[in-house]
């Protein structure tokens, strides 16, 4: 097991013993049980490394481990990097969580719940707005389409949203038209929520620029290409476990 050499715990301010707490947590609640193959974990405080750690192996039925210097697929970025996006203008003053999406993408005015109806199915208006919150908590009744077994999850596949390249105003046209699989905030399903999130910001920063005229750096944001993408990491995790 490999450590970083320059990890200083004192110097972020932060005691070594407790932080070992978290590889012998990591160990023993998903390493030993089998539900992760292996896992990395860095504490950054304060500018300094506090804590560093490389556990387990590459696969579950593997026996390379992991190293300091494995590379890594990380899925699902668009997510964290849209979500603290989001945040950032709420520590503005932009908007507030509870307010509904509608109010900045008016195509999502008209939003429908398709629930079972006996044999059949039938469409509700929503209990109440899908707002802010929802987008970022997963409570939205968005869905990929292919994590519920829900009748309205097929209209998602049929769609081609997964397989069509569109751009940011014409996806959130299109989720404008999906049937949500439930109503907001009753339940929790990892969807496309980073579409209507990140046309949010779109629709903020366009009134900020018109308003106040302010602008957001082009060099915040910069396309990359999918060649060269780094090696896959196969059976790292197994579809048991949940954090």
């Amino acid at each position: 097991m490999a450590i970083a050499h320059d990890v200083d715990a004192a110097a972020a301010g932060l005691e070594v013993r407790r932080l070992e707490r978290i590889g012998e947590h990591l160990r023993d609640r998903y390493l030993d049980p089998g539900k992760l193959a292996g896992c990395q974990v860095l504490v950054w405080r304060r500018g300094h490394v506090a804590y560093f750690e490389s556990l387990g192996n590459l696969e579950l039925k593997g026996a390379r481990p992991v190293r300091d210097d494995t590379i890594w697929r990380i899925f699902s970025m668009t997510k964290p990097i849209t979500s603290v996006a989001l945040m950032t203008l709420y520590e503005e003053g932009r908007f507030q969580l509870s307010d509904p999406v509608e109010r900045f993408i008016p195509s999502w005015r008209d939003l429908k719940v398709v629930v079972r109806d006996g044999a059949g199915l039938r469409s509700e208006v929503p209990a109440r707005p899908m707002n802010i919150r929802d987008l970022l908590m997963h409570t939205s009744g968005l869905t990929y389409g292919r994590e519920l077994d829900h009748p309205a999850s097929r209209m998602y596949q049929e769609a081609g949203l997964l397989v069509r390249d569109f751009n940011l105003g014409e996806m959130a046209r299109r989720l404008a038209e999906m049937p949500l699989v439930f109503h907001p905030g009753t339940s929790a399903v990892t969807s496309w929520r980073s579409c209507p999130v990140g046309r949010s910001i779109n629709t903020f920063a366009k009134r900020c620029s018109s308003r106040w005229g302010c602008s957001t750096p082009s060099s915040t944001f910069r396309r990359v290409s999918r060649s060269g993408s780094p090696p896959i990491t196969e059976g790292a995790r197994t579809n048991r476990w949940r954090l």
